[in-house]
């Protein structure tokens, strides 16, 4: 079955938390609950591999941010990852989930570190995958640069032009041209507001500050061939944790939970505890 087609399973839904939208996608019932949060350039499409398999065990949520999808976005232009975790707890009480196992990818990274050292009592469980640690600590000229080049290209080519520049990234060069698609969509469908917030907050993100206030357990998941947040930086990542624990996917790329489903999802399940 494609990934088009499997995502027809899980349609968007959306849900009010005051006056904001929320849209996420849903599977499973369970006790526990899991919550995947995607990178700058995806949406909650982008984890339908997960929704399919870790169905079975639990109750599993894929929301698109603030400014993805049919989601609010944040009402400042430059959002900090604080902003976002707020953003991840209003939508957390609006569906009744007390604790969740929060799984965040790239960009998403950074909001489930802010979201697990503000809110530490509302984590079941934390992973990250092919965290980006934001550019917070970089020197001034380096994060106007980086800022102004995303900036420059949205405006500049849209959506669309995103795809094609950055989509070739996500994967490693054995990935199939209909994951690329896939990816490719997902890219498309960007909001420009949305995005542009995310570069600000990925612009002036600190992932290890926020680790440090973080003491449970932490799995930190890298491909070993991404060119996106590469292993030494992710690795790094995972030492800023009191209790990081890292490991490395052979062969994947940075959207290794799309290429490498069945690795990722079983060491999701393993570390979790769930039985699928």
């Amino acid at each position: 079955m494609s990934l088009i087609s499997l995502l027809d399973k899980y349609p968007p839904r959306t849900v009010q938390a005051g006056t904001r939208t929320f849209s996420y996608r849903e599977s499973g019932t369970g006790p526990r609950t899991l919550v995947l949060l995607h990178g700058i350039g995806t949406d909650s499409a982008s984890w339908v591999q997960q929704l399919a398999a870790l169905a079975p065990a639990c109750r599993v949520i894929a929301w698109d941010a603030p400014g993805y999808g049919a989601s609010t976005p944040l009402p400042a232009d430059a959002p900090t990852a604080a902003d976002y975790a707020d953003a991840l707890l209003a939508l957390l009480d609006t569906l009744g989930i007390g604790q969740a196992m929060l799984v965040g990818q790239s960009l998403g990274a950074l909001m489930a570190t802010a979201f697990a050292a503000n809110y530490p009592q509302r984590i079941d469980q934390l992973v990250l995958t092919g965290p980006a640690g934001g550019y917070g600590a970089a020197p001034a000229a380096e994060r106007a640069e980086k800022l102004n080049a995303r900036i420059k290209q949205m405006q500049e080519q849209g959506p669309a032009g995103i795809a094609a520049s950055r989509g070739a990234a996500m994967l490693s060069e054995a990935a199939g041209e209909d994951l690329r698609d896939f990816m490719g969509a997902c890219q498309q469908r960007l909001n420009p507001r949305g995005y542009l917030q995310g570069a600000h907050m990925l612009n002036a993100g600190t992932l290890v500050e926020d680790a440090a206030r973080y003491a449970a357990p932490v799995l930190v998941l890298s491909g070993s061939i991404d060119k996106i947040t590469p292993e030494p930086s992710c690795r790094a990542i995972a030492q800023a944790f009191p209790c990081g624990y890292y490991r490395s996917l052979p062969g994947l790329g940075h959207g290794s939970y799309v290429e490498g489903p069945a690795l990722v999802n079983r060491i999701l399940a393993a570390y979790l505890g769930l039985d699928i």
